[in-house]
């Protein structure tokens, strides 16, 4: 009886141990954070990335969406190869037309939808260059990217200093 008592106590005294050094490591890793960068590519001063829209065309309803994470606020250059008349801002739904150089947001008035056009403001951090989209922002935005074709998404980096960005395409 007397041994079943100590077996049974250094099984819970190294099961407390394993659960204190797995909480402990764990809180290390979190307080470092040597994975943090992980998915994230370092991108120079002028110096791009560039991205493959793949649409899935076989599907019946399909949408492709570029998610840019900027943890810096750098600010990006937004590029395609195809005609881009409008970039549609997921994040606040609002579009940016790069021909008419405006803001395009959709109102719903009772049970109309109507386009309310505004001009750019500084509050925006939104330009353009020739027809290409330039924005600045600090964490996660998403745009629309959906086209029946395949094509590239080129992101620019315009500041000054080295970004950490993450940058995908997810198509549905």
């Amino acid at each position: 009886m007397y041994s079943l008592k100590k077996n049974l106590r250094k099984s819970l005294f190294k099961g407390a141990a394993f659960l204190m050094l797995l909480v402990g490591f764990l809180i290390f890793l979190n307080s470092t954070q040597l994975f943090k960068n992980i998915g994230y590519k370092a991108v120079k001063p002028n110096q791009s990335i560039e991205l493959e829209v793949q649409p899935k065309t076989e599907q019946l309803e399909y949408y492709s969406t570029l998610i840019i994470h900027n943890p810096k606020g750098v600010r990006l250059k937004l590029t395609t190869d195809k005609n881009k008349h409008y970039w549609h801002d997921l994040t606040s739904d609002v579009f940016y037309d790069t021909v008419e150089k405006e803001k395009v947001e959709l109102v719903t008035i009772g049970d109309e939808v109507v386009e309310k056009k505004s001009s750019i403001t500084r509050d925006d951090s939104v330009s353009f260059e020739k027809d290409d989209f330039v924005i600045q922002f600090k964490g996660e935005k998403s745009f629309d990217v959906t086209n029946n074709k395949n094509f590239k998404v080129k992101i620019e980096n315009l500041s000054n200093q080295t970004a950490k960005l993450a940058v995908s395409i997810n198509n549905n």
